[in-house]
């Protein structure tokens, strides 16, 4: 019979090893600066966050992916690139505050 040692079955990852692993595009949507406040997530491109979160961004947690941010709905309007990182503060990265309405995954 063979002893496995299960304290070692899971490995930590670090934000640059695990912002590398295929499938694993996820972008969190904060609703205060610092990432406070509410949450919106999303594996998948999303032509409308939904009413509860539209035009309600101010900060950015990207896991992975390379993610499109539109001011308008359906894809439609002005937009940013940004790939994983965080994102405390989007006007420092070129989104105005209060502006994302959808978002689109254009790599993994």
């Amino acid at each position: 019979m063979k002893i496995v040692d299960t304290n070692h079955l899971f490995v930590e990852l670090s934000f640059e090893e695990a912002s590398t692993i295929k499938g694993g595009a996820k972008v969190l949507l904060r609703e205060n600066i610092d990432y406070g406040g509410k949450t919106f997530s999303a594996t998948r491109s999303r032509p409308y966050v939904g009413d509860d979160f539209n035009d309600e961004t101010s900060s950015i947690i990207i896991t992975g992916g390379t993610w499109r941010f539109y001011a308008d709905a359906n894809y439609t309007g002005s937009f940013k690139d940004l790939g994983p990182g965080y994102y405390p503060w989007v006007e420092n990265f070129g989104i105005t505050n209060d502006t994302i309405s959808s978002l689109k995954l254009i790599a993994s």
